[in-house]
């Protein structure tokens, strides 16, 4: 049997899951394609942040994560960064892709 701190990540997982995998309870997002490669989190959470700023808009890291995803406040509103590594093979070029989902 779950104990309920086990159960209470358990569902937050699942919520996680559906907010990043389906259309189901997302809100809005922000998708950037940043010019280098990350491989370090704190480093693209720090990147990301200023990037945002440079457009102009109001960005900060709250300092919280929903598991390894860090919480981003955008112009007042909570975002969950997430990352995506695309690639070709063909053409051996790989970008990363920051979405940021709104929670």
């Amino acid at each position: 049997m779950l104990s309920k701190d086990d159960l209470s990540d358990f569902l937050e997982g699942i919520k996680i899951f559906f907010l990043l995998h389906t259309s189901f309870g997302n809100k809005n997002s922000i998708n950037l394609e940043l010019d280098e490669m990350y491989a370090n989190l704190d480093k693209l959470t720090k990147e990301t942040v200023k990037h945002l700023r440079s457009e102009g808009r109001n960005c900060e890291f709250s300092g919280k994560s929903i598991g390894s995803y860090p919480i981003l406040i955008v112009e007042e509103n909570e975002y969950l960064l997430v990352l995506n590594t695309t690639g070709n093979a063909a053409t051996k070029i790989s970008a990363q892709q920051v979405i940021l989902k709104e929670i």
